[in-house]
């Protein structure tokens, strides 16, 4: 049985390049008493090998070996199951944890029972390793009822969490590209998150991340980070269901992998699957339309006209605005699209908090007739 009080679970996936750095980086932590388990996932260049070298070299290292590509997942997942110690580390294989980050995330957790799990800032690197930019982590709240939701952010591989909370949310689940942001509702339903202003470690940023390449990666993404914050929002009222299931999320992926479908097909396919009722169906309307409408402006991501022309549709009738002559621009061909995109994004966020003052006057009003 291992006595250590740090397991570390760092998924390797094709990094030759930057796996001993990573590992490197562990190893000289100031805090000793820590395990690191190499977890492969079927890679095809040297990583295995390195892994290898890596757990003859020192004796914390445990090489574990798979040879099918299963995912990052599966392999956390296998990761829990192997560990024992009392905290479990995440890290990648190719980002750098800086030598006072496990004693720091110790510390702190052992003093505040209260927090199940702590990360903290960084600075983000580039595939040469060079320092671009520094993110300095808050501790914000998630934002559950938000148009687009705002999730917890805690970076991925600089967490450490509680290996007891971990069993009891039943670990990750596989929802595409947002199971840290699942993970993360999950675990605030148990207890506090944390987020160091320390810069303890860096993150490195692929051309390839999923994040900047595939258009479907980006609608897969965008669908599933407000649908992680629904399923939170319906746990309120709901605990004993867990709603999201593995097998549906691997189903609205082959859809928009298979399908290419509209935004409006992929709402409906959704709702349907997931036989979400017409309120949380018009929520997550609005939250999609919303979140892709940030991606849109900020990644300079281009939404094809068909979905730009839902999302208008979708802004000027379906919630109702009264002059439909404001909205002549949506038919004008002369507008360019960053045109388009920027006055629907602005009339969006003005519905939305009509539709804030509005539910406030309804609450009100039921209050006061409940008075009488």
């Amino acid at each position: 049985m291992n006595s250590t009080a740090i397991d570390v679970l760092i998924p390797v996936y094709n990094c030759a390049i930057t796996l001993r750095s990573a590992v490197e980086s562990i190893l000289t932590q100031s805090f000793g008493d820590f395990r690191i388990f190499l977890l492969e996932d079927g890679s095809t260049d040297e990583s295995p090998s390195i892994c290898r070298e890596l757990s003859t070299q020192d004796s914390r290292v445990t090489y574990v070996e798979n040879s099918k590509n299963a995912g990052i997942v599966e392999r956390l997942n296998q990761g829990i199951e192997l560990s024992s110690a009392p905290y479990i580390a995440r890290m990648d294989g190719d980002d750098i944890s800086f030598p006072e980050r496990f004693k720091l995330q110790t510390d702190f957790l052992s003093t505040n029972p209260d927090v199940v799990a702590c990360s903290g800032s960084y600075e983000c690197i580039d595939e040469q390793s060079e320092v671009f930019d520094v993110h300095i982590a808050h501790n914000r709240p998630a934002k559950l009822d938000a148009i687009p939701a705002q999730p917890h952010f805690l970076l991925h591989p600089l967490l450490m969490v509680r290996r007891s909370v971990l069993i009891e949310i039943g670990g990750y689940r596989k929802i595409t590209h947002c199971e840290d942001a699942d993970l993360y509702f999950r675990l605030a339903e148990i207890g506090r998150l944390h987020n160091f202003s320390e810069i303890i470690g860096q993150y490195r940023v692929h051309s390839s991340s999923v994040s900047v390449v595939s258009h479907q990666n980006r609608i897969i993404q965008c669908f599933n980070s407000q649908l992680s914050p629904l399923f939170a929002k319906m746990r309120r009222t709901d605990s004993s269901s867990q709603f999201m299931t593995e097998e549906a999320s691997q189903s609205m992926d082959l859809f928009v992998v298979n399908c290419n479908p509209s935004f409006e097909s992929l709402i409906t396919y959704a709702a349907e699957l997931l036989n979400l009722n017409k309120a949380n169906k018009k929520w997550l309307t609005k939250a999609f339309i919303a979140k892709s409408l940030q991606e849109a402006r900020l990644r300079k991501w281009p939404i094809e006209a068909r979905n730009l022309k839902f999302i208008e549709k979708s802004v000027f009738l379906a919630f109702f605005i009264p002059n439909k002559a404001n909205v002549s621009f949506v038919h004008n061909v002369n507008l360019s699209y960053q045109n388009r995109l920027a006055k629907t994004s602005l009339i969006l966020k003005w519905i939305f908090m009509v539709d804030r003052v509005r539910s406030i006057i309804t609450r009100l009003k039921l209050d006061v007739k409940n008075r009488a």
